[in-house]
This record gives C-alpha cells, sequence and structure tokens, in this order.
C-alpha cells in the first residue's frame, strides 16, 4: 500500500512538474502521423508499439533520475524502505506509459477504421512487452 501511494506522490509530481512535457510530444507526434497518414492497420500497431516502447525507457530513466534526489532519500528511511520505494517508481513509470499508449490507440482507432477488438487482440502483446522493458531500465 505505502509503494502504491508513493507512486501516486511521484507520478503526480511528475505531471504537474511539466517533465512529462517530452513523452507527451512524442505520443502527439506520432498520434498526428497515424490520424493523417492513415497507414495500414499493422503500421499502425507496429508505431503505436513501438512508441510504447521508446515511452517506457524514456520515462522509466527519466522518473528514476527524477526521484534520485535528497527527498528520495528520506523516504527510504523511513517505514518505506528500498524494495518499496523502487515498487512505487516503477509503478508510477508503467501507469504513465500504459495511460499515454491507451490513450493513444483509442484516439486514433476511429481514423484508421478498424474495431475496438483490435485494440484488445493487439494490446495485450505490446503492454507485456513494455512491461518487460519498464523493469530493465
Amino acid at each position: 500500500m505505502k509503494a502504491a501511494r508513493t507512486a501516486q506522490v511521484l507520478l503526480g509530481d511528475y505531471l504537474r512538474s511539466g517533465r512529462v512535457l517530452p513523452e507527451l510530444v512524442l505520443a502527439a507526434a506520432v498520434g498526428a502521423f497515424l490520424w493523417w497518414a492513415r497507414p495500414s492497420h499493422a503500421v499502425a500497431t507496429l508505431a503505436t508499439g513501438g512508441l510504447s516502447l521508446v515511452l517506457a525507457m524514456l520515462t522509466t530513466h527519466r522518473l528514476t533520475g527524477w526521484a534520485n534526489h535528497n527527498l528520495g532519500y528520506m523516504l527510504i528511511i523511513r517505514s518505506l524502505g528500498r524494495s518499496g520505494y523502487l515498487l512505487g517508481t516503477v509503478l508510477a513509470s508503467w501507469l504513465l506509459v500504459a495511460a499515454m499508449y491507451f490513450l493513444l490507440r483509442l484516439a486514433t482507432i476511429p481514423r484508421l477504421e478498424v474495431g475496438a477488438q483490435d485494440l484488445a487482440v493487439t494490446a495485450l502483446p505490446t503492454v507485456l512487452a513494455f512491461s518487460l522493458v519498464v523493469m530493465l531500465a
């Protein structure tokens, strides 16, 4: 429970500070490509999957680097511990990447003229792939 609260605090601070802007710009660029280019369904799935992997690396690197400050050390000394703090940081990164991936897919589905069932079919492998990248990063 403490790790979830840590993830909530880290995610809230990350969003409020404006550090999320590079990720948003990257997602908007891919979304604009998908919206105006109207690629085939396979290319759209590849583009959103590739974006999610890049976002997983970028977000995890930036969030863990940002969390490695004096405030983070104060939280580790308290009853949270190192493992809870690390788990909270990874959870915050994963939630941000998952939210951006699903928002991008939902935003481009009407333009690509595919059903919502396609999101369910292609989402699980992509979520597993960027989950692995978040854990390894």
